[in-house]
């Protein structure tokens, strides 16, 4: 057989994903398709998309899991794995998880800090929230979006004159009108 059939069949288990009554053939699908493509995130994501729909809260769980960790740089999936992991009160694993990546990748990238600070927002543990906003800022100090994303962050909480701050300093570091637009 060829390659490319496998790619019409994750694209055959997406269509199938949307109507429950189509759940069992859609996850035969999968499970071929895994044996085929066993490092394919999207795959492990749609399977857990339907163990979730099906209430297999712990097995979506792993599914999440492994999604996330075949891709390490998509925030959707970690977003999705996080929230996976509080319905199954898993969070801890779930942080540990996040903070890695933000440790890995928070010097290339300020998503992971993002990710991680939406988490632990989720949580309202907001010291340690702003604490991993603000340790990006140190790894990428010249990232004017990130400054402006902590500055709306911290007029959120209503600390207007801390994100004055990040706004004066994101000058000449990031466009203009993403400027004004947080801004406003």
């Amino acid at each position: 057989r060829h390659d490319s059939d496998y790619v019409f069949r994750l694209h055959l288990a997406e269509e199938l994903c949307d109507d429950a009554r189509s759940h069992a053939e859609a996850e035969r699908v999968l499970r071929r398709y895994v044996r085929r493509r066993p490092f394919e995130a999207r795959a492990y994501s749609l399977w857990a998309q339907i163990a979730w729909q099906g209430r297999r809260y712990d097995e979506s769980f792993q599914l999440y899991y492994t999604a996330a960790c075949l891709e390490d740089k998509d925030e959707e999936l970690a977003r999705t794995y996080f929230a996976a992991a509080r319905r199954v009160k898993q969070t801890d694993a779930a942080l540990a998880f996040l903070r890695g990546r933000f440790e890995r990748f928070g010097k290339k990238s300020s998503y992971p800090a993002r990710t991680l600070y939406a988490a632990l927002n989720t949580l309202d543990r907001t010291t340690e929230a702003f604490d991993v906003l603000y340790k990006s800022i140190e790894l990428r100090p010249d990232d004017g979006r990130m400054l402006l994303y902590v500055a709306d962050a911290e007029a959120r909480c209503g600390r207007f004159e801390r994100a004055a701050e990040l706004l004066k300093q994101s000058e000449g570091k990031t466009h203009p009108h993403e400027l004004l637009r947080t801004r406003a």
